[in-house]
């Protein structure tokens, strides 16, 4: 969605109002972060973003109809500690992440959602 926005007729019709509005706010958010992550480093709050740390953003959807059971459905996990031990060059140390599936869900379908 940046640096370069892509055309608004070349996403789909069904979600393309609430794609824009939710870049904007993961932008803004992105933004604040880089400020309070700057001054946790000791730096000037722009210090990030004048590093073009927050210059892009990439979505990655995919659309399914509304879920027959929501009260089934898992939540969003959200994982940046690998970009943040980068670029503050390992004075914030990323976890090691796994994921583990139990044997009653081996049969199921899983998705994955990433908004980078």
């Amino acid at each position: 969605m940046a640096p370069n926005p892509p055309k608004m007729e070349d996403l789909p019709a069904v979600c393309r109002d609430i794609m824009v509005k939710y870049s904007e706010q993961v932008r803004n958010l992105g933004d604040l972060l880089l400020e309070l992550l700057s001054e946790a480093l000791g730096l000037k709050p722009d210090h990030l973003k004048d590093m073009d740390c927050g210059k892009g953003l990439a979505m990655l959807c995919h659309y399914y109809p509304g879920c027959p059971e929501p009260e089934l459905a898992l939540g969003t996990m959200i994982n940046i500690g690998d970009l943040l031990q980068l670029i503050s060059n390992d004075a914030f140390i990323s976890v090691e992440h796994r994921v583990l599936a139990s044997s009653d869900m081996e049969e199921e379908e899983h998705e994955l959602i990433a908004i980078l």
